[in-house]
């Protein structure tokens, strides 16, 4: 074989150095809903990224810095339709989330937060701003769109149906139907306020 010829092949076995970036995060990303981050160790990454820890280690010095990346490649979007129909993807998104803190989920977007919010401060940020804080303007656009983008509790809406479904999985271990408790946290987020009933506020000091 000539030389031109070898040089023109393609290389077998580990990736390049810029498919080594890529491969190390997909690894990173697939390996945080199969295992979660507390059990999810570098040479996990590097073994499902067919790289070795050296290759990891250029990149990012610390499992930390990597699984920060790895978050800002997730698209928190992914999961909620989108029909036009703004009530039934309220549900259908309400759904969601809640089959993603049931117990055996696949997703473990929300596992993982939790398993990061107090030890993990830089990673934690990352769900807040890019997961989390994303899946709330979609939120508030889709309860906008019935109520009114004028109703003055938009923003107590958007929060209130994901924070009864942390609740119930959470504190109360009792979400034994997610679909069930989607739906009926999402009619609840389009309720109408009784009239002269006062609005939610800050606590008075």
């Amino acid at each position: 074989m000539s030389r031109t010829a070898r040089s023109e092949a393609p290389l077998r076995g580990r990736p390049r150095r810029a498919e080594s970036t890529e491969a190390i995060l997909d690894a990173a990303v697939e390996l945080l809903d199969e295992v979660g981050y507390e059990q999810l160790h570098m040479h996990h990454m590097a073994e499902r990224a067919k790289v070795g820890l050296a290759t990891i280690y250029r990149r990012w010095p610390t499992k930390q810095a990597l699984i920060a990346d790895a978050v800002r490649r997730i698209d928190p979007l992914a999961g909620l339709p989108d029909t036009g129909d703004p009530q039934a993807d309220l549900a259908a998104g309400m759904r969601y989330y809640a089959r993603g803190l049931a117990d055996g989920c696949p997703d473990r977007r929300c596992q993982n937060f939790l398993a990061v919010v107090r030890t993990e401060p830089e990673i934690a940020a990352v769900y807040s701003e890019h997961i989390f804080g994303r899946m709330r303007v979609r939120l508030r656009e889709l309860i906008a769109q019935v109520v009114g983008a004028d109703d003055p509790d938009l923003d107590v809406r958007a929060d209130f149906g994901p924070a009864l479904l942390l609740y119930r999985a959470q504190v109360l271990g009792n979400l034994d139907d997610p679909d069930a408790a989607g739906d009926e946290v999402a009619e609840l987020m389009l309720a109408e306020r009784a009239p002269g009933s006062p609005r939610p506020g800050p606590s008075p000091e």
